[in-house]
């Protein structure tokens, strides 16, 4: 969903910050790319019936088809890989060097999809490697996902076992990585706010689309394991950055019923109703017509661009809010 979040209503909300609500267009907001990535992995998974080569093909015609619907917002490397399926490209070799978030959009879903880590290691490698070929991508889009199968799978995991695990998988990982995981670790074993992690030097004080900054500032939060999954968001929202991907990877493990109000979501021309059946019914999704997807796509586009130059003119576009309920 964007990141402009919803209404959280009666949420109780961590100390200092306001209750978040939809804004994107009033109030109300939209689908983003992070929730097509989702749609079409799972899509995919579902049609490959666990066949590597198969989830493959599924991935990449999937993948094209969303790329080919002029997409607002798209990662350069994104932008790149694209370009490249589309000139025939063989999806092992599509994608560009590069560790932007693009990846982990997809890792939540291939983690709670597949029911073992060797499964989890070869699907995200497949999924990764078809827009970036950088390890620090690899090691960031597989820690999202095994986390996201350890929060799906196993509730009493334990962090200790979680890097164990990552470790397990990459012998050879990379070191700094590791350490920014222990750092979040400590972070979340010293019941620090997001905030108060973001604010040390590594992170420049924003989760930018660096998945170095992105998957321990996830971590230090699924570390704590908040029992308050809207408050948990609404913390990582307000921390900044790449907010539409963050909140996406950090909800993704969660039920609907305890996430989301959906109320003021325009998912147009995707059904809602089809998006949240689409787990257990993904037959009776059907795509739309792909002019339709455009012609919604560019009005995305036009609002973010109306956002951006709003806030370079420093005009507020966003309707007062109206009074919360106690």
């Amino acid at each position: 969903m964007d990141s402009r979040s919803k209404d959280f209503l009666q949420i109780e909300s961590p100390v200092g910050l306001n209750p978040l609500r939809q804004q994107l267009l009033f109030t109300k907001g939209m689908v983003s790319d992070d929730t097509d990535h989702a749609r079409f992995t799972l899509q995919a998974l579902i049609k490959s019936e666990n066949h590597p080569e198969r989830f493959s093909k599924e991935l990449r015609s999937r993948f094209l088809r969303w790329f080919l619907q002029i997409q607002p917002g798209i990662g350069l490397a994104t932008l790149k890989s694209g370009l490249r399926l589309l000139i025939r490209f063989n999806p092992k070799n599509s994608g560009v060097f590069s560790a932007g978030n693009g990846p982990c959009m997809r890792a939540p879903v291939i983690g709670i999809y597949c029911e073992d880590f060797s499964r989890i290691i070869e699907f995200n490698s497949i999924s990764t490697r078809l827009t970036h070929t950088d390890p620090k991508a690899e090691y960031g889009s597989y820690a999202i996902a095994l986390t996201a199968h350890f929060q799906s799978h196993k509730p009493d995991w334990t962090p200790s076992e979680f890097l164990n695990q990552l470790q397990t998988a990459f012998p050879r990982i990379d070191e700094n990585f590791m350490n920014l995981l222990s750092q979040a670790l400590e972070s979340a074993n010293r019941h620090e706010s997001l905030q108060e992690f973001c604010s040390k030097p590594e992170f420049q004080r924003s989760i930018s689309g660096y998945v170095y900054h992105t998957v321990p500032a996830i971590l230090q939060i699924w570390f704590r394991k908040p029992s308050n999954t809207l408050a948990a968001l609404q913390e990582m929202i307000a921390a900044g950055g790449d907010t539409d991907t963050t909140a996406a990877i950090l909800g993704a493990p969660q039920t609907p019923e305890e996430l989301y109000l959906l109320d003021n979501i325009i998912a147009w021309p995707y059904p809602i109703t089809q998006l949240q059946d689409l787990p257990t019914s993904p037959s009776s999704f059907q795509e739309p017509w792909m002019p339709m997807v455009i012609a919604r796509n560019l009005f995305l586009l036009a609002i973010v661009l109306a956002h951006g130059f709003a806030r370079l003119f420093r005009v507020d576009l966003i309707l007062p809010s109206r009074p919360q309920g106690k």
